[in-house]
């Protein structure tokens, strides 16, 4: 810990006006940082947009994004004056509409189902937000997130001797995954590969002391997983690389979300009771009024999967892999068989005017989507949406280097899904790689996050196409 005020690192703290921000803030704070609290803007109305709206839409469209409202924005601040701490927000507003925002909805109309929160954390939250931090002179950056780094671990190469005969003798150094590393810093080696100082947890060495000429590998920064398995946030950090990792830090990583409740009221904070966030920040109702106000109506085909034409939609973005809610086939509006009357369930009923009869009896599920031919594909066989095998793109490994294959892993293919053990291949394409499942999954769905895992470490992540 550093003791000199001249030796404190700087560290600037996303603060949201949420429990989990404000209560790494403190953390810092004790630990002996120099922190400094910022309140990050993205959104808050239509500024900046060149789309007209009707009143009643424009009403829909214009609102302050939930994670960074006035209310939120005041509660940080009452956080970071009990602190005693300077208090600053960032404007990244027009930064979101163009990285997130537009991304969200190019990706919709592309007929995919895309996830922002990875977009944002890598090019906003822990991109652009390091980027001005550093022009600031913080050493770090940090967040609420539920997520632990490890730092590097080196592998070198010492000249000694055994036996009487000289050799080369592998020394293992491994480094605390730690919450801050001026608690327990890495060894930090001179250019003729004498120790300069530091801390170590562990060391493995077969042989002698470390001498001049002795060669470091590293091994780069890793990304676990939380230790508060149902908050765990690792899913969403899987395109961040080796820079971003260096600078960052997760004070909360290894605490459970009740005991982070417990250390907001044991500080008396302000956010101790705030409410967590919850869906995409920027949707203010439901997707349906996000994409009215966004899309016009492209009126497509509804077939099942004999080809046969079985009702309408109004636009594929409404619909994602799997949903079985608000499809267009029976008389008006399909939710399974919710939307019947309990006497009617049984009995075939019809479908928009024209398109001759099917049975209610069972529901119809989104099994695939044609965006080149505006068509939406549905099933009444739920085992259709079961599939072994995907190709990701766009894939980013955490390392900076691509592992060597097949490689065994586990994987989600979204948020709240359990682990499923699965094989990894290299793919045809660049940055792509063919994953086999070791047991089916359901709705594999395009645009989606696959995150590949080995234990507690997230080793990377891509695009499901």
């Amino acid at each position: 810990m550093p003791n000199k005020l001249e030796d404190r690192k700087k560290v600037i703290v996303a603060m949201s006006g949420g429990v989990d921000s404000s209560v790494a803030a403190v953390l810092l704070k004790k630990a002996g940082f120099d922190v400094i609290g910022v309140f990050m803007k993205f959104w808050s109305s239509l500024r900046g947009s060149t789309q007209i709206y009707t009143d009643k839409k424009a009403d829909l469209y214009r609102f302050e994004n939930r994670c960074c409202s006035s209310e939120a924005e005041n509660r940080a601040r009452s956080v970071a004056e009990k602190l005693k701490i300077p208090f600053y927000v960032f404007n990244f507003e027009k930064d979101f509409r163009k990285k997130v925002v537009d991304y969200f909805l190019s990706e919709l109309k592309a007929g995919r189902t895309p996830n922002p929160c990875v977009v944002c954390n890598k090019e906003i939250k822990l991109g652009l937000f390091i980027e001005k931090a550093m022009a600031m002179g913080a050493d770090y950056v940090a967040t609420g997130h539920y997520c632990k780094i490890k730092n590097p671990a080196r592998i070198g190469y010492a000249e000694g001797v055994a036996g009487g005969q000289k050799s080369k003798i592998k020394i293992k150094e491994s480094f605390r995954d730690d919450l801050y590393p001026l608690l327990n810093p890495p060894i930090r080696w001179s250019s003729d590969g004498r120790r300069g100082g530091g801390c170590l947890k562990s060391q493995e060495s077969l042989g002698p002391e470390r001498s001049e000429g002795s060669k470091i590998l590293n091994y780069g920064y890793g990304l676990l997983k939380g230790r508060d398995e149902n908050k765990d946030q690792s899913y969403f950090l899987w395109k961040l690389n080796q820079k971003q990792l260096s600078r960052i830090l997760f004070p909360i990583g290894g605490y459970l979300k009740s005991e982070v409740r417990e250390m907001a009221r044991k500080f008396n904070l302000p956010t101790a009771e705030a409410a967590e966030s919850q869906e995409i920040c920027f949707v203010r109702s439901t997707m349906k009024d996000f994409c009215d106000i966004n899309f016009k109506p492209r009126i497509g085909k509804i077939i099942d999967t004999k080809g046969n034409i079985i009702g309408e939609h109004l636009g594929l973005w409404f619909y994602t892999i799997g949903q079985r809610k608000g499809i267009n086939i029976r008389d008006r509006v399909s939710d399974g068989l919710a939307g019947l009357p309990r006497r009617s369930r049984a009995k075939p009923v019809s479908v928009l005017a024209g398109f001759g009869e099917v049975k209610a009896v069972l529901p119809f599920y989104v099994l695939d989507k044609d965006a080149k031919k505006n068509i939406l594909i549905v099933t009444q066989n739920e085992k259709d949406l079961f599939r072994k095998e995907m190709v990701a793109r766009d894939v980013n490994w955490i390392s900076g280097k691509g592992p060597e294959f097949p490689l065994k892993v586990k994987i989600k293919i979204r948020y709240r899904q359990e682990f499923c053990p699965a094989v990894i291949a290299k793919g045809i394409k660049q940055k792509e790689i063919k994953v086999v499942f070791a047991s089916s999954q359901k709705a594999i769905t395009s645009g989606q996050s696959a995150v590949f895992y080995r234990g507690e470490e997230l080793l990377g992540g891509g695009i499901i196409k």
